[in-house]
């Protein structure tokens, strides 16, 4: 009884996840200039999710890490941020690995993954 009650918990758990997950788009690509970005200097990160979607973001894959909303460039055709990198001991020089993702009018999310090399 009890390993049947937990085969379904973690069904439950396993569908409930993809939900929220997405699908991998292996279309989306991440231009970073300069590459590799440097602490303390401005950079620009440009994604070429669709212009119609709804919502595009971007998340370092550390603790605390905060979720950065891209902004759409109609004139350009694309979506990008553009700011200065923070100088923070919480994020050392090293290589990160990097989640984007963007939503659709439907709420169908679509996502990449990346390495990103901070200095």
């Amino acid at each position: 009884m009890v390993a049947r009650i937990t085969a379904v918990f973690i069904l439950i758990l396993a569908v409930s996840g993809c939900g929220t997950l997405g699908m991998n788009d292996p279309q989306l690509k991440l231009t970073v200039e300069p590459n590799p970005a440097i602490r303390g200097q401005k950079a620009l990160f440009i994604l070429n999710a669709p212009m119609d979607a709804e919502k595009v973001t971007g998340v370092l894959e550390i603790f605390t890490s905060p979720s950065f909303a891209f902004k759409k460039s109609l004139k350009k055709k694309y979506w990008y941020i553009s700011d200065k990198i923070p100088e923070t001991a919480l994020v050392p020089p090293g290589i990160y690995s990097v989640r984007l993702s963007y939503s659709t009018r439907n709420q169908t999310t679509h996502y990449m993954r990346m390495k990103l090399k901070l200095k």
